[in-house]
């Protein structure tokens, strides 16, 4: 369990806590031999794929998306391009899981958005997802930081970042080896921008946030439990009510 950060003196911090970045350990295992890194996405084979959405002659400001069936389609071409025919592919609803680097722990995760789908469906999001979204999981922090540096610019170690996901490319990337406790926060993130597509940061971060590491009942159903931001939230609020002005 990551330690909460320390008290600060202003509301922001309090509010900041409720956008957290995913922090992970920086300790990190090899990738293994013969493991195919990850490309740019301007490496030729992904510039060749076909774009999602592409323009409608209609109007320049119209987009036109795929088709459900097409899109997932595109997306498993995308992967295999990236990573190599070999990529293990599973679908899940709506997304899309690639498994780039055939890691032990991946039938698990499997499982657990099949649990999660099925739950939300159940519960809080009974709309399905109307496009698919992409979902990496990736065997060692390297080949996950190799990644996310080449396809979107982002050094996953300042600040530690356990898993992330682009709503530009409908893309989830998950480090494996230390934040399998971020794959449920970052599949709610979809459904929340399907439900409230200008939802507050705050607001998207807290609720997946609740979801980090859910509790099931016997019959399926997921719930969301208090975990080690409360506290911090909590003291982080007292100490800006404690420091702050009167008003006048």
């Amino acid at each position: 369990m990551v330690r909460p950060p320390s008290r600060g003196t202003s509301f922001a911090r309090a509010i900041a806590l409720l956008l957290p970045l995913v922090a992970g350990c920086s300790c990190s295992p090899s990738p293994s031999p013969g493991v195919t890194s990850a490309i740019s996405a301007d490496h030729p084979r992904v510039r060749s794929l076909p774009p999602r959405p592409v323009p409608d002659p209609a109007g320049p400001d119209v987009l036109v998306h795929p088709s459900f069936a097409t899109d997932v389609a595109l997306r498993i071409q995308e992967v295999q391009a990236r990573f190599g025919p070999s990529t293990r592919v599973q679908v899940e609803g709506a997304f899309v899981l690639a498994d780039p680097q055939h890691a032990s722990f991946f039938p698990e995760e499997a499982s657990t958005v099949r649990r999660t789908v099925a739950s939300l469906a159940a519960g809080p999001f009974p709309k399905p997802l109307e496009r698919p979204v992409t979902v990496i999981i990736f065997g060692s922090r390297a080949a996950f930081a190799t990644y996310s540096k080449d396809r979107y610019g982002m050094n996953v170690d300042r600040p530690q970042v356990w898993a992330y996901f682009f709503r530009t490319t409908r893309e989830i990337a998950v480090d494996g080896m230390s934040g399998l406790h971020s794959l449920t926060h970052e599949l709610l993130h979809p459904y929340i921008a399907q439900d409230w597509k200008h939802a507050p940061a705050w607001v998207d971060e807290g609720i997946a946030s609740q979801f980090e590491a859910p509790v099931w009942d016997p019959d399926g159903q997921m719930h969301g439990v208090r975990n080690w931001r409360y506290d911090g939230l909590v003291d982080e609020l007292q100490a800006a009510r404690s420091t702050a002005s009167p008003v006048r």
